[in-house]
């Protein structure tokens, strides 16, 4: 069912030229299947102003200490939407959607968990880093996120410069 599958252990993978996360206020999507293979915490998406990433820096997607996917959003203040714990060795589906309107909003294996309703987005204003499986630096603003390097597989990443609506997020959960 999944192909192409990623491990990253101890490793990163880097995306670099994404001006639409640092500009405040412009919806986005994150979209990925992953598994789990430790209970450890760990930051799945990882979002910096800088290549290396330091600067300005948060931690969108990761696990909280209990093993719940925990899904963050930052306006000046940090914004968390706790969803439920992910199992070891089980593939599951995550998404998270950004406006003005709802916030960010949390979808667990196609289903809405919560949101963290009408917020802002305070952006870095610059062209971000993306960073796969490990924050990069400490001092970010990780939330509820335990921050450091992910023990899993990843599949099916995809960054969207808008916000998918629950339909879309269903239909990528059930292909």
């Amino acid at each position: 069912m999944i192909e192409d599958i990623l491990k990253y252990h101890q490793n990163e993978l880097m995306l670099y030229g994404f001006p639409i996360l640092g500009t405040s206020n412009h919806p986005f999507s994150i979209s990925l299947w992953v598994q789990r293979t430790s209970t450890v915490g760990g930051t799945l998406v990882h979002v910096s102003a800088q290549f290396n990433g330091a600067g300005w820096g948060t931690d969108f997607i990761g696990f909280s200490s209990g093993g719940q996917i925990v899904d963050a959003g930052y306006d000046g203040t940090v914004k968390n939407v706790v969803g439920p714990a992910v199992s070891t060795n089980v593939w599951t589906h995550v998404t998270t959607t950004f406006s003005t309107t709802n916030g960010v909003r949390l979808y667990v294996n196609g289903s809405l968990i919560s949101s963290t309703c009408t917020m802002a987005y305070s952006a870095s204003g610059a062209v971000n880093t993306l960073t796969l499986s490990n924050p990069r630096v400490t001092g970010c603003a990780t939330k509820s996120i335990v921050p450091g390097t992910f023990y899993g597989y990843f599949d099916g990443f995809h960054l969207y410069s808008r916000e998918l609506s629950a339909a879309d997020v269903t239909t990528l959960a059930n292909p």
